[in-house]
């Protein structure tokens, strides 16, 4: 159970999400990723529906050296085509984490290739 405000009314309760989903950020210097898991709630008080923060936590580093962005970039450039399936067992995320880690990538010019479907796809 958390404890929530509702932004509406004002009104504190303490109340299971109706539904929830994950949020993830790109992994640090260190490896680690913070991952939030948000929720929607339904005030008692004025039948508002809002979303807040349910939990948020940070993961450990998976390996010593090099962080999970670096190891990321080196799978990426070291494969012409490799599933995002085996990407995520390598590197011990899950596949949307490293969907969302290899379209940043592609943003900021680390790497150069497509997602098509669960494929990376290099190009040179």
């Amino acid at each position: 159970m958390k404890k929530v405000t509702c932004p509406r009314c004002g009104y504190e309760f303490e109340a299971e999400p109706e539904k929830t989903w994950t949020l993830t950020s790109l992994p640090d210097k260190q490896g680690n990723i913070t991952v939030t898991v948000m929720g929607t709630f339904r005030c008692p008080s004025c039948g508002r529906s809002f979303r807040a923060a349910y939990a948020k936590y940070k993961t450990g580093s998976m390996t010593h050296g090099k962080s999970a962005r670096d190891r990321l970039i080196e799978i990426l450039n070291s494969y012409e085509r490799i599933s995002l399936d085996e990407i995520s067992e390598k590197l011990g995320y899950s596949k949307q984490s490293i969907r969302k880690a290899i379209f940043n990538l592609l943003k900021q010019g680390l790497v150069k290739g497509r997602v098509e479907g669960d494929l990376w796809i290099r190009s040179s």
